[in-house]
């Protein structure tokens, strides 16, 4: 037995080792590689989605005004005859071609209204009419106003006061209707019997029919 300290005697009655501490040991298991990053266009990480715009509902522009008047035309027949009886009475002016029936008015949506005069003619339209009389009104002093006169007075002006209901016009752009085919308006004193007599000279009881209201434009003032 050595005397050295550095070694301990073994201990002869140490128990036998466990039969599985004898066993070999498992291998341990190397990890996988991780696997390799895609490469070319598709292996790109995707980019993400933009944000779609953001809409701002835009303000709609308001539309312009027009400056329109509400007429029926007369028939040509009628307008050159007017033309006769103003050329003998010596008028100057524009020979009427229509009958008004509001004043001026200012509209935004020329549209809307001639879709509301076409439900209108639908309604009230033809309309027949015949020339009646001479008839002659005193407008102020020294001026006067010649007209024919139209049977189906009462119809006429119905027509008319139907029309202005369903246009819903402002009260400014209503005129005083009278059921007649004006010839000539603001006559002079001079002037007056000329044209009364002319009138009564060709004077025939036409007989045609509204079938149709018109828009006129007028030019912006």
């Amino acid at each position: 037995m050595s005397n050295d300290p550095r070694y301990e005697p073994i201990d002869d009655d140490l128990p036998p080792p466990d039969p599985d501490d004898l066993r070999p040991a498992r291998p341990i298991k190397k990890p996988s590689p991780p696997a390799p990053l895609p490469t070319g266009e598709g292996s790109r990480p995707a980019k993400p989605a933009a944000n779609p715009p953001i809409s701002v509902a835009k303000t709609p522009e308001p539309k312009p005004e027009v400056s329109v008047k509400v007429v029926f035309s007369l028939p040509m027949v009628l307008v050159e005859r007017i033309k006769a009886v103003r050329d003998q009475a010596g008028l100057v002016g524009e020979v009427p071609v229509a009958v008004p029936l509001t004043s001026t008015f200012s509209t935004t949506d020329e549209a809307a209204l001639r879709e509301s005069i076409a439900a209108f003619e639908k309604s009230h339209l033809p309309l027949m009419l015949t020339l009646k009389r001479v008839e002659a009104q005193v407008r102020e002093r020294q001026s006067y106003s010649a007209a024919w006169s139209v049977d189906a007075e009462t119809q006429f002006a119905k027509l008319h006061a139907d029309l202005i209901d369903t246009l819903k016009l402002p009260p400014d752009s209503v005129i005083p209707f009278e059921p007649m085919i004006v010839v000539g308006s603001s006559v002079s004193a001079k002037q007056f019997p000329i044209l009364i007599a002319a009138m009564q000279q060709h004077f025939v009881p036409l007989t045609w029919q509204i079938e149709k209201i018109e828009i006129t434009l007028l030019p912006p003032a």
